[in-house]
């Protein structure tokens, strides 16, 4: 059976669109997570990163004043240009650490 992907980015201007036509669904606080409405979908976040994927552009599609979804685009580019293997160590086991205690 093939899997049918679509990753969706919830855009301020159509976040409410984006949420009735592709993200329909309730919060389950037991889980923590958001359990879909539609039984032919699922809601999944990208583990790449230990889901951190999208940290550094929020919001891939944005073309007219993209910089301002770079939240954290500076500082990744600004510890890798400064070679700073030391601080990029101890950021990336603090990532994990925060990954681990959230249940991942």
């Amino acid at each position: 059976m093939a899997i049918n992907e679509e990753r969706v980015w919830i855009r301020i201007l159509a976040a409410d669109y984006t949420c009735r036509t592709k993200l329909w669904s309730r919060f389950d606080p037991q889980t923590g997570r958001s359990v879909t409405l539609d039984p032919k979908k699922n809601i999944v976040v990208p583990e790449d990163r230990y889901g951190l994927h999208a940290i550094d552009v929020l919001d891939p599609d944005m073309i007219i004043g993209r910089e301002c979804v770079y939240y954290f685009h500076d500082m990744i580019v600004e510890m890798i240009n400064n070679r700073l293997p030391e601080t990029l160590e101890r950021l990336a086991k603090k990532l994990e650490s925060v990954y681990q205690a959230s249940g991942g």
